[in-house]
């Protein structure tokens, strides 16, 4: 799910300008430098990422990617959602039971598959991005169900 920087900086370089290159290998940094950080941080950075990248997408990308700023602030949002399934996921491995992660990781990527195919069809990039937050929500839940089930298993 994270690309990192090496991906990240051979994406930014295909047939891209510079500003276009700069932007899209910051928001991988910082997607790879936000994942580090507590929940509460890194939902006040990606809400920065998201004001910067909502008012520089139209100037970097041209007029024609406006409507890619609504995408932008969903998919923001999503990425706050996901950062839940990762908090349950830590506590799970805190308790010594890592193999509860398996489950609810292969049923979230059921429903984020089943999401995308229902929607992007309809919607394309807007229903991908819906897909995307439902799907996190999904995860966020099953995870939260099924961790509440492991820790009453020890006690």
């Amino acid at each position: 799910m994270r690309s990192g920087f090496r991906g990240a900086s051979k994406e930014a370089g295909k047939d891209r300008s510079w500003p276009q290159r700069v932007l899209l290998y910051a928001v991988s940094v910082v997607r790879v430098v936000v994942s580090r950080f507590p929940s509460k941080v890194r939902s006040l950075v990606l809400a920065v990422a998201a004001l910067v990248g909502w008012m520089m997408i139209p100037v970097v990308f041209g007029e024609g990617f406006r409507q890619a700023r609504e995408v932008l602030v969903v998919l923001t949002v999503a990425e706050v959602v996901l950062t839940l399934h990762f908090m349950y996921q830590a506590l799970l491995v805190g308790f010594g039971r890592p193999s509860g992660i398996g489950l609810p990781s292969v049923v979230g990527a059921v429903v984020m598959v089943a999401l995308n195919l229902a929607m992007i069809p309809a919607w394309g990039m807007q229903g991908a991005a819906w897909a995307c937050l439902l799907g996190f929500g999904a995860l966020a839940a099953i995870s939260a169900g099924w961790t509440n089930r492991e820790l009453r298993r020890i006690g």
